[in-house]
């Protein structure tokens, strides 16, 4: 075989490895990059179930806390019908007392007019028995 021909099979069997190594190493690039989108993926759908969690709870809190607000107000609602219907009783009794103090004055007003026109007769009868008796 002639030295030229021996070059050609070395330089191909060179070129072979090499392309061989090239072909390894690319498998290798390959199976890198498939496992870092793997990873990508698996980490993408944890955060997405994570965050999934995290705004049920955000939903159930907002729930109960809206039916705490609604029950609160459901008493605030009850205890102002409860001071509101203690106002109007309030202002009933003191329209019934000063009622009550307006007829007192009219029974006292009449009691005086009554003592008034009696003194007044009184001193009008003794006037007319001095006269009576020149004195």
């Amino acid at each position: 075989m002639t030295l030229r021909y021996l070059s050609a099979i070395l330089a191909s069997g060179v070129i072979a490895a090499l392309l061989a190594g090239c072909s390894q190493t690319s498998r290798e690039i390959s199976e890198r990059k498939h496992e870092i989108d793997r990873q990508e993926k698996s980490q993408k759908q944890l955060v997405q179930r994570r965050t999934d969690e995290l705004k049920e709870d955000v939903d159930l809190q907002r729930k109960e806390s809206l039916n705490r607000l609604d029950a609160e107000k459901k008493k605030l609602d009850l205890d102002k019908e409860l001071i509101d219907q203690q106002k109007k009783e309030v202002d009933r009794r003191a329209d019934y007392w000063k009622k009550d103090l307006d007829r007192q004055k009219e029974v006292s007003n009449k009691m005086i007019d009554r003592n008034v026109k009696t003194a007044k007769k009184q001193i009008d009868d003794y006037g007319a028995a001095k006269e009576k008796t020149g004195q």
